[in-house]
């Protein structure tokens, strides 16, 4: 009981942090398609956080919530990556492509386990 009430108290710090950044959004709606592709993001940590504690209380209401959180980490991806083409191809995907295909070739081989120890190198 005592572990959900955490968890419970936690899941209210989200909704209220990530609602004073939605609302700030919409209070500051100065690039409409770009801020309403970060909102979305944005409303992934309380959807997150309320199924999930929801499924602690009631453990047979987890599966249900289990695919309504899969189906909105679905749909997170697919409008960050749509971010990812209106900030850095200014609306064409091709842009973004060819930006990251033109750097791929220049990346430098993950050989460092956080820059401290080589990884499987002698």
């Amino acid at each position: 009981a005592m572990l959900t009430q955490f968890a419970g108290m936690f899941t209210i710090l989200v909704i209220l942090v990530s609602g004073y950044h939605l609302s700030q959004h919409l209070r500051h709606m100065h690039s409409p398609v770009v801020q309403r592709k970060i909102m979305a993001v944005l409303w992934m940590t309380p959807i997150y956080s309320v199924s999930s504690w929801v499924s602690l209380v009631s453990t047979r209401a987890e599966p249900y919530l289990a695919v309504i959180r899969e189906f909105y980490e679905s749909y997170t991806v697919y409008t960050f990556l749509s971010f990812l083409i209106s900030v850095l191809g200014r609306g064409d995907r091709w842009k973004v492509v060819e930006l990251l295909a033109g750097r791929a070739d220049r990346l430098p081989e993950p050989d460092r386990c956080g820059g401290c120890c080589k990884l499987g190198r002698s």
